[in-house]
């Protein structure tokens, strides 16, 4: 089933050179718009920011167990289908990209909903971007958005950072690099 729909995905690539430059983008450079929104959230809820980015690293880290435990290869090292753009034979499963995308998607779940669901939509096209390319099977993807949700939940439960005392921290720093100078 995996592998089939696999070859149902990746055999739409190849066809229309302006669908498949739109899709390499994605592919390859959504997880910066998850960042660089994380990064903007900062400035206004740092609460939402910090969580999403340990979300994110959490993700990322239990990917990395995961690797060392389980090593499936990409699907074009595998010669299943055809990648559109170049990757490394590293782990296929699960995706880090999508990974990294999901667990900030999920943190933002918690600051608004719509947010969180746009973002939540976002990663799923930039995980099926990846497939479309040939570099991930749709498990990789449905295995890094459960990755990506239980980091979410950790970070949000475990790492629960209040405004106020963020605030009042960076002031005293604020404070004290003042009287320095």
């Amino acid at each position: 089933m995996n592998k089939w729909l696999f070859l149902q995905i990746n055999g739409l690539s190849g066809h229309n050179l302006p669908v498949d430059q739109i899709v390499i983008l994605m592919a390859k450079y959504m997880p910066y718009l998850f960042i660089l929104f994380a990064i903007y959230l900062f400035v206004n809820k740092k609460t939402v920011s910090i969580v999403s980015i340990q979300a994110a690293v959490i993700g990322l880290i239990l990917n990395w167990i995961i690797g060392l435990i389980y090593f499936e290869p990409r699907p074009f090292v595998s010669g299943i289908g055809h990648a559109i753009i170049s990757h490394s034979a590293d782990a296929s499963f699960p995706s880090d990209h999508t990974t990294l995308m999901a667990a900030i998607a999920v943190s933002l779940l918690f600051y608004k909903r719509w947010i969180g669901v746009l973002f939540l939509l976002l990663a799923l096209v930039g995980g099926l971007s990846r497939v479309y390319a040939g570099i991930h099977y749709p498990i990789d993807i449905g295995a890094s958005f459960v990755v990506g949700f239980f980091s979410a939940i950790f970070a949000r439960n475990f790492f629960k950072i209040d405004d106020k005392l963020f605030s009042i921290a960076q002031k005293k720093i604020s404070d004290k690099i003042t009287k320095k100078i």
